[in-house]
């Protein structure tokens, strides 16, 4: 039981970080489409979402928000960062084993942000 939780914990920091990091990446790319007018929006947006491994699903030109809405908040790609979230918060459970400690602490370190845990509560934890 002890090797099964420790393999949780590993993977729940490995989503965590996963998120952490398409959350910085994510935001220094929109703003850079924001404020630069000479980069190609479409291109740029394609080109990181091949890069987090998310597919963009239709041929209709992106822009900044339909790039943080797959990037983001998509529960169809294992990269966007709600879907890591939701993984993390599965290993979690498991870990609880019916106990919510663990469980409890995750969902207030989702509480610390607002957007992503009223997002999160709506759309993955139904």
């Amino acid at each position: 039981m002890l090797a099964r939780n420790a393999e949780s914990l590993y993977w729940i920091g490995r989503y965590v970080e996963r998120a952490d990091d398409t959350a910085r990446i994510l935001d220094v790319s929109v703003h850079q489409l924001l404020e630069d007018a000479t980069v190609d929006v479409d291109t740029a947006a394609r080109t990181l979402l091949r890069v987090l491994g998310v597919e963009a699903t239709t041929d209709e030109p992106l822009d900044a928000w339909s790039l943080t809405e797959l990037a983001g908040y998509s529960t169809e790609h294992a990269g966007s960062i709600v879907a890591s979230v939701a993984s993390a918060r599965e290993n979690a459970r498991l870990i609880g084993n019916g106990r919510q400690g663990p469980l409890r602490s995750f969902r207030a370190t989702v509480a610390l942000s607002p957007d992503v845990s009223s997002y999160f509560r709506k759309n993955v934890m139904r």
